[in-house]
């Protein structure tokens, strides 16, 4: 699997210039550059961002650094790979070689029916979880939950609700915006949050 590395000022750059709105497929970019953000604080390193390509397109990646805002453009909006459990990587930068070494993670947005009471959040959540080793295949990878519509949930309760046995992702981890503050934490192994401003995260540092 070819991966494509960016720093997060190309990510931001094009979503200024050819982003199409978080209800659009370019909420995967934005969620990517608050991930990088976020383990950016947990390393205490700066942060790349990598992304699968297709296999026609890897003999044409630019040399590292040189891509101009339109050749990001066409990568992220043809030449990325979606068929894959990967939707992102993160990884400490600047990179030595060609080569990435990081945390992958599958992204998932609950929207429509999430958001409804605490109750109700708590136990779909619970639901779903449940269902998820029916659906895939054992990976080394993280599944990162979009939470929409300002739900609330009981982290403690979703992590002893779920059977973990033979769990397909080596985490669940999620992403929570409400009263204008943005969550982020692990629902298993470890259940626990962070509160971030979300103005603040997603600023140039």
């Amino acid at each position: 699997m070819e991966i494509i590395v960016f720093n997060e000022d190309a990510i931001m750059d094009f979503l200024y210039s050819y982003g199409k709105g978080s209800e659009s497929k370019d909420y995967e970019f934005i969620v990517s550059i608050i991930l990088s953000k976020f383990c950016q604080e947990q390393w205490n390193k700066k942060c790349v961002i990598g992304f699968s390509i297709k296999n026609k397109y890897s003999r044409y990646i630019p040399p590292k650094g040189s891509a101009t805002i339109d050749q990001i453009r066409d990568i992220l909006r043809k030449q990325i790979e979606e068929d894959t459990p990967i939707d992102v990587i993160i990884a400490p930068g600047p990179l030595a070689s060609g080569r990435i070494k990081g945390e992958s993670f599958q992204l998932k947005r609950l929207g429509k029916n999430f958001g409804n009471s605490p109750k109700k959040d708590t136990q779909f959540l619970i639901d779903y979880l449940n269902e998820i080793p029916k659906k895939y295949a054992r990976t080394n990878t993280s599944l990162f939950l979009i939470l929409e519509m300002g739900g609330k949930i009981d982290l403690m309760k979703i992590n002893k609700s779920i059977n973990t046995i033979n769990y397909p992702f080596k985490r669940v981890m999620f992403m929570l915006l409400s009263n204008g503050q943005l969550f982020i934490g692990e629902i298993w192994p470890n259940a626990g949050m962070n509160k971030y401003d979300p103005k603040q995260l997603l600023s140039s540092q």
